[in-house]
Order: structure tokens, then C-alpha cells, then sequence
């Protein structure tokens, strides 16, 4: 039997009012030295400055930059820290994970929104949006629901679309074993549905943005992030329905990645059998996008895309190899998509 080696989160704080703890949890974890703290333009105000105040507070020597659209990795070069603090979401934490890579320190991970499991998980994407890269596993994850509850709603149902595509990824993932031989695991399977099944349970809790609902929801994207970390591969979270993300960001297309998601996975859940009546309901009821046109793509961006978008990457799905540009717009318009 081939060696498999699995490398997870140490520790994980989900509650109220935790970022004061971030200092304690990294001392506990024997971190010592200069850290360098990455924050977006507006998380530093919602959690940046107030992470970076408790670390100087406890003698941690910090020195936090401004994560933006575009940035000159050079500007890294100078910099020595022992590990990192990145507070925030999806740019943040991309170039955490980059950076915990490239200057071989590790890193935490303090999420500002639950926008999708990238927050929390070590995939990671650079440059080429088409594809992802194992990357380094956050060594703590400290989540406060104070603020995850009042992150913007699109962001929020971005993270339940993700989620969702657990659904018709792990279906995948099935049929790449099934047709090409490709290694299955039953129990990271299990872990991804898991967390869409936490996902179902509580989509009122998380509309109404109850305290439980939020909780639930971080968990969930814990539990994707642990799934993938178990087989070093984003094939228990990622399918065709992924495909369609980043197949539509690479031609420009700026919707939230889990609204993207939520449109790909009705249409793969259409092709599986699935019931993906229920599942639109459910995404729908979230406040997640279900139709092209919620994700700013016209009828035949839309047919054009689901065509052709199993040729970004080599992920045997239910796309298979292409499903003709007749039977794309008929589903689509059978589901409602169009």
C-alpha cells in the first residue's frame, strides 16, 4: 500500500469574541518571533487592527500589510517573520497561504467571512485561476462569530453555494473512480457530505444569521477544508460545477465563487440523476444564485461556458468529455438556470 501522509489544522477556535485569543493560541502552538499580519483594505477596520493591538499587546513583534487586488510579491522580500496572521477572506488568505509556501513559516488563519472553504483549507490559487495547488495547512483556525454574522449577505451565501457543490463533486469524484480508476476515499467523501448535511440542517439559522446558524456554517467549510486535506486534493470539494468557476472567472466573469459554484451544481446535479429540484430550492431559499443571469452571464455566455468549460483542467467528471451546446441549453432551461 502506498504511504499516505495527512497534515492538519492543530487548533480550532469557533465562538464569540476569540479574536483576543489569537496571542494565546500562538504561544500555546510554541510560536515565537516577528509576525507578519496580512489584512484586506477593509478587514484591517473589522479585524486587522484590532488582531494586530492583542498580538503587539502580548510582545509579539507585528508587521501587517495590506493584502489588495495587485501585488508585487517582491514586496515580501525583505520580510523575516517566524509565521503569519492572515485576517480575512479570499485574497487575504491566498496570499497567506503563498506566502507560508514561499518563506516555508506557518501560518493562522482568522477568517472575516465564510465566504467558501478557501479560508480555511490549504488549496491555494495563484495566478492561473484554472487551476489549484496543495498548499500549507493553516496551523490554527480561529473563527469569531461576532463578525462572521455581520459579513455582507453575498458573502455568506457564497460560502453556502460552495458548500453545496459538495453534492455533486463527491459524484464525480465516484465517476472518476468508476471510469478512470482514479483514487477514492470513502471517508473523505463522507466529510464532504457531512458538512453539506450541516449545510441543509441549518439554512434558516443562516438566513436569519442566528448565532448557531453562523457557527454551523463555519464548521462546515472547516469540515470541506479537512476533507481535502485528508487525500491532499480538492477532489472531494470540486467538480465540474468548479470547473464552471473557473472557467467563467478566467474569461472575466467577477461573481462571488460560490454563486458560480450554485449555478454549476444544479446543472451537474441535472446530469447525475440528482434531485436537483431540492437542491435549487435550497440554494434559492439561502439567497445563493441559481440563474445565469444572477451571476451576470447571458443565455448564450452561459450555454458557451457549460460546453466547454471540462477543457480547463484534467478532472474526469459528468461533463465528460463535452456535452453538446443542444442538450446545455435544453437543461438549462429545464432547470430554470435560463
Amino acid at each position: 500500500m502506498e504511504l499516505h501522509s495527512v497534515e492538519l489544522t492543530r487548533r480550532i477556535l469557533i465562538g464569540n469574541d476569540v479574536l483576543g485569543k489569537v496571542p494565546q493560541v500562538c504561544k500555546e502552538l510554541n510560536l515565537k518571533g516577528p509576525v507578519l499580519l496580512l489584512t484586506g483594505p477593509n478587514t484591517k477596520r473589522i479585524a486587522g487592527n484590532a488582531v494586530r493591538d492583542y498580538m503587539e499587546d502580548e510582545g509579539f513583534v507585528t508587521d501587517k500589510v495590506i493584502v489588495r487586488d495587485s501585488m508585487d510579491e517582491r514586496n515580501f522580500e525583505k520580510s523575516s517573520p517566524r509565521f503569519l496572521v492572515g485576517v480575512g477572506s479570499g485574497k487575504v488568505m491566498e496570499m497567506a497561504k503563498y506566502l507560508s509556501h514561499r518563506l516555508d513559516v506557518p501560518f493562522i488563519s482568522v477568517p472575516t467571512a465564510p465566504s467558501h472553504d478557501g479560508v480555511v483549507s490549504s488549496r491555494l490559487t495563484v495566478g492561473d485561476t484554472t487551476q489549484s495547488y496543495n498548499g500549507p495547512t493553516p496551523l490554527s483556525i480561529i473563527a469569531d462569530i461576532s463578525i462572521i454574522r455581520d459579513a455582507p449577505e453575498h458573502l455568506i451565501s457564497s460560502g453556502c453555494g460552495d458548500l453545496m457543490a459538495n453534492v455533486t463533486a463527491v459524484e464525480d469524484w465516484k465517476l472518476g473512480s468508476k471510469e478512470k480508476g482514479e483514487y477514492y476515499s470513502e471517508y473523505a467523501a463522507a466529510l464532504s457530505l457531512l458538512a453539506v448535511e450541516t449545510l441543509i440542517h441549518s439554512t434558516l439559522l443562516i438566513k436569519e444569521r442566528k448565532e448557531r446558524g453562523m457557527k454551523n456554517l463555519m464548521e462546515a467549510l472547516i469540515t470541506s477544508a479537512i476533507a481535502m486535506n485528508v487525500v491532499g486534493s480538492s477532489r472531494p470539494c470540486s467538480g465540474a460545477e468548479h470547473n464552471l468557476y473557473h472557467y467563467l472567472v478566467s474569461k472575466g466573469c467577477e461573481a462571488a465563487h460560490g454563486d458560480i459554484c450554485s449555478v454549476g451544481t444544479i446543472f451537474s446535479a441535472y446530469l447525475h440523476g440528482l434531485d436537483w429540484k431540492g437542491i435549487r430550492k435550497t440554494l434559492e431559499g439561502i439567497g445563493t444564485a441559481v440563474t445565469a443571469s444572477e451571476i451576470g452571464i447571458d443565455e448564450d455566455g452561459i450555454v458557451e461556458a457549460l460546453s466547454n468549460c471540462h477543457t480547463v483542467r484534467d478532472r474526469w467528471t459528468v461533463l465528460r468529455n463535452g456535452v453538446p451546446e443542444s442538450d446545455v441549453r435544453r437543461i438549462c432551461k429545464e432547470t430554470g438556470i435560463i
